[in-house]
């Protein structure tokens, strides 16, 4: 065999095992790191700690740490010795390490990282209408698999038809005739048919954050619209302040709850109000309005400090004061569009959130944007003249934040607070005014 055909052999060879070990890589060189809503596939293609998995979940480990393999053993670590295990991506294979020696060669082909959390749940929330029923905690169901426990789990329902809220955000009403539902831990999450579960929602209000962009659109065409986008606010947690006040903008108004999509996060909800399909299942890139623009509407959006997504309609950016906030400037902007005659007016408040976020939604730094936000729209309508719509894109629960060492507020998951958004809609009559005038005479005593 000459030089040339030996040579070329040897090439052949070794594409052979480029190719096998590529292959073998491409199935494998892929962690699923696990915590709160969502799984985050994180490409670790060399030697990381369990240490780095805590700062890519920006350190919010309460628990401890599960490492699960593809052929389904388990294995716990604690967060405090994080530190001192390694996985290393060896011949296509994860091997978990701990102080440079393989833990046990039964993990030697890790698949996922879980992380117990107390700031991000992680399971299935189940709701009946505007109540929590319980919630499956994937992650302590997999540390319970060390006793034998099957990775099933039962659901019994009130209904037979529900809605099921994925974690990529599909939604799908589907009925159960023998009212109950059989979920299946795959890769610790908890699944119905493969695929991972957020919400189980049982009598789900009829309103939802899907429909808005249609509306938005339909009710345009027949008569100048104003829509006003209070972001952060929560049917659940406007409902606990009403029961506080006897009387405000928000005591007269007639406020829907709204299914928020999911993850009840602005960068989801938002574009959905304005394109009409969630987000992560949009191939096109996120335009807002951009049908009221084909159509020649003359529009405006009254905004923040940024533009967070495109748009062909005019943008009017506001400047915020530390103290204060943004909302003001926001309200004084927007009375002054809405004297320039356009046929649409989108308002995005931002105070609620923004202070909710940082004192926690009962503290009343918190509530005195409610009630500024109130304000604000009760002349923002009685200055229109046409229909208006009320939205949010999602709520707020209060949790304890470690490092700062007080409440705070955060929206990330199926609990009421978060996904439970608000919605109203009507024309500015004569009716609404006086409802108004009313409002401003109990206000003023």
């Amino acid at each position: 065999m000459n030089r040339g055909i030996k040579l070329g052999l040897i090439i052949l060879s070794l594409i052979f095992v480029l190719i096998s070990v590529l292959g073998c890589s491409k199935h494998h060189n892929t962690v699923l790191l696990v915590y709160g809503i969502s799984a985050h596939p994180e490409p670790f293609f060399a030697d990381f700690s369990l240490s780095e998995a805590l700062e890519v979940a920006h350190k919010a480990i309460e628990e401890g740490i599960i490492i699960t393999q593809a052929g389904g053993g388990i294995y716990t670590v604690s967060s405090d010795d994080a530190a001192s295990y390694h996985l290393i991506l060896d011949r296509g294979v994860w091997k978990l390490f701990h102080s440079a020696e393989i833990v046990e060669e039964r993990l030697a082909d890790i698949e996922s990282v879980h992380l117990k959390s107390l700031y991000y749940p992680q399971g299935v929330f189940h709701l009946n209408d505007l109540e929590m029923v319980t919630f499956y905690d994937s992650y302590d169901h997999l540390a319970a698999q060390n006793q034998g426990r099957v990775g099933y789990q039962r659901v019994s329902l009130t209904t037979e038809s529900v809605l099921l809220v994925f974690r990529d955000g599909e939604e799908r009403a589907i009925a159960f005739n023998d009212r109950e539902i059989h979920l299946e831990m795959k890769r610790g999450s908890w699944c119905f048919e493969h695929k991972p579960l957020a919400v189980i929602w049982e009598n789900p209000p009829e309103q939802s954050a899907f429909k808005i962009h249609d509306l938005i659109l339909k009710r345009q065409q027949k008569a100048p619209l104003l829509v006003i986008f209070v972001d952060g606010l929560g049917f659940i947690n406007l409902q606990r302040y009403l029961n506080e006040v006897s009387a405000s903008f928000w005591t007269e108004l007639e406020v829907q709850p709204m299914r928020a999509a999911y993850p009840p996060r602005t960068m989801v909800n938002y574009p959905l109000f304005a394109i009409g399909k969630h987000p992560d299942s949009s191939e096109e890139q996120i335009h807002l309005f951009g049908q009221l623009s084909l159509n020649g509407t003359k529009g405006v959006i009254i905004e923040g400090e940024s533009m967070l997504f495109p748009t062909d309609l005019e943008v009017v950016l506001n400047t915020v004061d530390a103290e204060m906030g943004l909302d003001e400037n926001i309200f004084l902007t927007a009375v002054d569009s809405i004297s320039r005659g356009y046929d649409f007016v989108f308002i995005h408040f931002h105070d609620i959130d923004d202070f909710g976020h940082r004192w926690g939604v009962n503290h009343t730094e918190t509530r005195s944007k409610l009630e500024a936000a109130g304000g604000y729209i009760t002349k923002l309508i009685k200055l229109w003249h046409g229909e208006v719509i009320i939205i949010s894109d999602h709520g707020m629960h209060d949790y304890f934040d470690s490092e700062t060492k007080r409440v705070a507020g955060k929206h990330d998951c199926g609990r009421v607070e978060d996904i439970i958004a608000i919605f109203s809609h009507f024309v500015t009559d004569e009716s609404s005014f006086q409802k108004l005038e009313k409002i401003d005479r109990v206000l003023q005593r």
